[in-house]
């Protein structure tokens, strides 16, 4: 099996093909106005006009990694800081360990167990956008779910489905709300109540 490429190296293909798509795609800008109320700017509709510009050089393309590392130096350090996070609870094992602990405790306790690993995901999507990250606990968790009767899908629904969940009506999940608000040019935090009643009634489903 040929392995997948470096991140890098599909990144740095991404900014490739986009500026090629620059000598293809007609140039053109929407008109924007700046809201002083809810301080941001919008999007004006059937504003497009089609401009004449220059074509990017490759001069701009060799310069367009470092203008945009220091354009969004904020959201570089964020992602940095998440990926060091999840980098030191994958290689320390604590989830691991804190599953195996798991199902020693709650040995003959089935409902109360899956109860608990649910709240858990959930709590985990819910702070830290846990996701992907659990592709990694996958042969504890199917263990774990064999353990206490339940099979694979049950404890995909658990774990994937409450981190998903969980993420997903988050008020300050970092991927979700913090960079997706900022970047959508909303309010900080804006529609957290509405996240907040769902997310608190998702759990009382299966209780």
């Amino acid at each position: 099996m040929k392995r997948f490429p470096n991140a890098i190296v599909i990144i740095l293909l991404v900014i490739i093909v986009a500026w090629l798509l620059t000598f293809i795609i007609p140039q053109g800008s929407y008109e924007r106005v700046f809201d002083e109320t809810t301080a941001t700017t919008t999007v004006i509709s059937n504003s497009y006009q089609q401009q004449l510009s220059p074509h990017l050089s490759t001069f701009d393309l060799i310069l367009a990694i470092p203008r945009g590392i220091v354009g969004r130096a904020d959201l570089v350090v964020l992602i940095l800081l998440l990926g060091g996070c999840f980098y030191l609870i994958e290689k320390t094992g604590a989830l691991n360990q804190g599953l195996n602990q798991l199902i020693k405790i709650l040995a003959g306790k089935e409902t109360l167990a899956l109860v608990i690993i649910t709240l858990l995901f959930i709590t985990a999507g819910f702070t830290i956008a846990l996701q992907e990250e659990i592709i990694a606990l996958t042969p504890i968790l199917l263990l774990f779910g064999r353990t206490i009767g339940y099979n694979a899908k049950t404890m995909v629904a658990a774990s994937l489905g409450g981190a998903i969940v969980g993420a997903s009506f988050s008020p300050f999940n970092p991927f979700g709300v913090v960079i997706a608000q900022k970047e959508a040019g909303v309010a900080l935090l804006s529609g957290y109540e509405f996240r907040l009643a769902v997310c608190g009634m998702v759990p009382h489903g299966p209780l």
